[in-house]
């Protein structure tokens, strides 16, 4: 009888410490101080709590407190009006909430203003496991340029359609830079050669990315 008293106070004391004691702690360890977000526009948060929003030049800026997962803007500079710039930070708002994203290789998080802008940043760890759709990805970080002229395909393997990007079918030409976020869970063999599919980005436009599959064979990593 004795040790169930002493079982049921141990719980009842636990359930109180829980419930008064620990919402006080914030559970969410993310913290932004010296971090910039991107792409369009940028914000940057300063160690001395103040932030910038921009690319270039501030279009506002101000101070910031995090509290948890909620960032609060106090503007002390921002452009007013119907201008473009004020759309913008009409849409920033003055909170911003960090959401973790699940299934993206190339960010970890996202920044979500009250106006409904959006900000991304910090990539996921090495050696995760994301997913793009239903593939599942390693984050594997690396820069490096294509040995010959590569298609980029739509999944890590030659049965993938092509990747098109503005009707027209996307190949890395040799020389040419990409980047790799992740690579395939298997290796494929082409012409004697084992290596594995990467996810790579490709300027294929005019400061616009393409994104597709990769095979090893036809990158040069500079990693």
């Amino acid at each position: 009888m004795k040790k169930t008293l002493n079982r049921t106070g141990t719980i009842t004391l636990f359930l109180l410490v829980a419930f008064f004691v620990l919402p006080v702690v914030s559970l969410f360890s993310l913290d932004v101080d010296g971090t910039t977000w991107g792409a369009y526009p940028r914000i940057l948060f300063r160690a001395d709590n103040r932030f910038y929003i921009g690319s270039q030049e501030p279009i506002a800026e101000g101070t910031y407190s995090q509290t948890g997962n909620v960032i609060t803007l106090n503007y002390v500079d921002r452009p007013v009006g119907n201008g473009p710039y004020a759309k913008i930070i009409d849409e920033v708002g003055t909170t911003l909430t960090i959401v973790e994203l699940d299934d993206d290789v190339i960010y970890a998080y996202k920044l979500v203003g009250s106006g409904g802008a959006e900000f991304f940043g910090m990539s996921p760890p090495e050696g995760a496991t994301r997913k793009v759709g239903n593939i599942t990805v390693y984050v594997y970080s690396a820069g490096g340029a294509a040995n010959e002229n590569a298609r980029m395909r739509e999944g890590p393997g030659t049965n993938y359609n092509n990747v098109v990007y503005y009707g027209s079918q996307v190949i890395v030409p040799k020389g040419e830079e990409i980047y790799c976020y992740g690579r395939s869970e298997n290796q494929t063999t082409i012409d004697g050669v084992t290596a594995y599919w990467y996810y790579c980005g490709y300027m294929a436009g005019y400061y616009e990315f393409a994104y597709g599959w990769i095979w090893g064979g036809l990158i040069d990593f500079k990693k």
